[in-house]
């Protein structure tokens, strides 16, 4: 007999559901597995390229949270020690409208039926064995876990995520690439046309066993960060697990309260493309401007921008603290707009893609950037001029933005 606290319950199905699949033609991956342990109840669901574990306390027969240490052996699990499958979204569902303080989940015995019991109400859902669910690989060794505050990974994630390739047939670059050595943890994305690498330094990182390259699909990456999210956790731990059957997997490991959560993400075997080669090693131009004005100025020529391959012009001649933003589009007009910029370097004119060139600026942090230019039609850099510590790290940030032929 499986005792929780309803509320407990409820937020694990409402973390784990929302990887579970929708019945498809293997029904299992649209479950979450219940398994009991002597004082704890793990549900899991999994897409197949991830899996989602989270762990509550399991009640005593009076009521409160067994706080008992150690696991049991298997044989003390008896039938119980494989668990059950259950509808994810129906479970969920059904738990979220039970008012009463604790739920009792009765494990199916001779049939196919889990009994789920809370106050007055009273479910017989149909369930799967325990022993179908699909678990990833486990025999290999984890490495010592690289620990980065919450909040410090959410933003470079998410920030990530935005310049990854949405063109699926390029599986590679359809993900976030975190490179982690010795000294620094980078978080890595492009589509090509722009590219995002955000290094995270010093904090408690001591890069003891480094996560090495993990190329992280881009639809466990989001997972990941609507989970952290979710969850309001203070720390995120990542380790690699390398099986001896093949494969790599992400173990990323949360903590909320009395709730503990493991999400292990199968990762791309893909080769991703030597990044460091396209970022600038040198600059021949920088402009200093303020970011909001900036993006306030892409947001205005980018009505007309957007009617002509999203071009805008940028241009500094015979603007000694200055700089004229031009878009122009045969159906709608032009429209120009001028920044304030410290320059340095030969006047001159450059074309973006405003959709792009506001990505970059967008995964800024500060007031300030640095423009960095070497010649029309190639690669520009993007920094901030002041990055901030958080939380005693050090972050660097930098976008390289491809520039188009002015036409």
């Amino acid at each position: 007999m499986i005792h929780v606290s309803t509320r407990d319950l409820n937020q694990a199905l409402a973390i784990v559901t929302p990887l579970a699949l929708k019945a498809g033609t293997l029904p299992i991956t649209s479950t979450v597995h219940l398994l009991p342990s002597s004082n704890k109840l793990a549900l899991i669901t999994t897409s197949m390229s991830a899996w989602l574990r989270a762990e509550v306390p399991m009640m005593s027969n009076s009521g409160t949270p067994d706080l008992g240490l150690g696991e049991p052996t298997p044989k003390s699990l008896g039938t119980e020690e494989v668990g059950t499958c259950i509808g994810s979204r129906q479970l969920n569902t059904l738990v979220s409208t039970l008012e009463a303080p604790d739920t009792q989940i009765a494990l199916p015995e001779g049939n196919n039926k889990a009994t789920v019991t809370s106050g007055r109400v009273k479910a017989a859902l149909l369930c799967l064995p325990g022993e179908e669910f699909p678990h990833p690989a486990s025999d290999g060794q984890l490495g010592q876990p690289t620990v980065l505050p919450a909040e410090v990974f959410c933003m470079a994630l998410q920030s990530a995520i935005a310049f990854a390739a949405t063109d699926t047939k390029r599986t590679a670059l359809c993900s976030v690439l975190l490179d982690g050595d010795r000294q620094e943890v980078r978080f890595v994305a492009t589509d090509t046309h722009t590219l995002f690498r955000r290094s995270l330094s010093g904090g408690s990182y001591t890069g003891v066993s480094p996560l090495g390259k993990c190329l992280i699909p881009m639809e466990s990456a989001t997972h990941v960060l609507r989970i952290v999210r979710a969850l309001k956790a203070l720390e995120v731990s990542l380790r690699v697990l390398k099986p001896e059957t093949g494969g790599s997997y992400l173990v990323v490991g949360l903590a909320s309260g009395d709730m503990a959560v493991t999400m292990t993400l199968r990762l791309s075997e893909e080769a991703y493309p030597n990044y460091e080669r396209v970022i600038p090693t040198a600059h021949e131009r920088e402009w200093t401007l303020d970011r909001k004005d900036a993006l306030t100025a892409i947001s205005r020529v980018s009505i007309a921008a957007s009617d002509n391959a999203n071009r805008c012009v940028l241009c500094n001649y015979d603007r000694p603290s200055s700089a004229l933003i031009t878009a122009e589009s045969g159906t709608i007009g032009v429209i120009e707009d001028e920044l304030e910029v410290a320059a340095n370097g030969e006047p001159i004119e450059i074309c973006f893609n405003a959709k792009l060139f506001k990505r970059c600026l967008d995964a800024m942090v500060g007031d300030g950037v640095s423009l960095r230019m070497t010649e029309p039609l190639r690669p520009s850099s993007i920094v901030p001029t002041d990055e901030p510590a958080t939380d005693g790290w050090h972050v660097s940030t930098l976008t390289v933005l491809m520039p188009m032929q002015v036409v």
